[in-house]
């Protein structure tokens, strides 16, 4: 789950970085982009963001392997293995789908993402180096990130992370909430 808080705080920090510089765009290319963000799901499949967990096993890709009825389900399909990451924060009955990582054995990155652009038009940013990094595509919404390995020396990918960015953000304040929390209390503690 640190991971998971990780990834995401890194992505709402760093995004709004490859967005500056974007304000010069001519009008017509900035309608482009508003369509092609619009166009972006509210969620994955058939599931919307915020979905509980169990109306979220009615509508997962490929067959249940492992879910622990709080936090995820993770389901394969063949060589693609799908994890349905929950927001549950303790107070809640059950938590809600903010997430949804597909990994599948290494293909070309330019196979991966000529089959995203295909669909969802062409990326937000792109921060490759050396190979690695990522391809991302955001929305008022949603954010989808292809992931970039370097692979004998080539760009390959193997996993597809979609972000429900309002629960997103909620999971993060709450993660500072239960941080502050905590460090109120050691300090509280504390005897100089």
């Amino acid at each position: 789950m640190k991971k998971i808080f990780l990834l995401i705080f890194s992505i709402l920090i760093i995004l709004p970085a490859y967005s500056q510089g974007k304000n010069t765009k001519n009008k017509e290319k900035v309608k482009k982009e508003n369509k092609r963000k619009s166009e972006l799901p509210d969620g994955y499949g058939t599931l919307k963001w915020g979905t509980s967990l169990s109306d979220a096993k009615k509508g997962i890709s490929g067959k249940i392997f492992y879910t622990d009825d709080k936090k995820v389900i993770i389901s394969r399909e063949g060589d693609l293995e799908y994890k349905y990451g929950f927001f549950y924060d303790n107070t809640s009955v059950e938590g809600k789908l903010f997430y949804l990582s597909m990994s599948f054995p290494y293909l070309s990155l330019e196979s991966v993402k000529e089959k995203i652009e295909s669909k969802y038009g062409q990326p937000s940013s792109e921060n490759i180096k050396d190979n690695k990094g990522e391809i991302a595509w955001d929305s008022e919404k949603t954010i989808i990130i292809l992931w970039v390995d370097n692979y004998e020396k080539k760009p390959y990918s193997r996993r597809i992370t979609y972000i429900g960015k309002k629960i997103a953000k909620e999971m993060n304040e709450f993660q500072k909430k239960v941080f502050n929390k905590t460090e109120i209390e050691l300090i509280n503690k504390l005897n100089p």
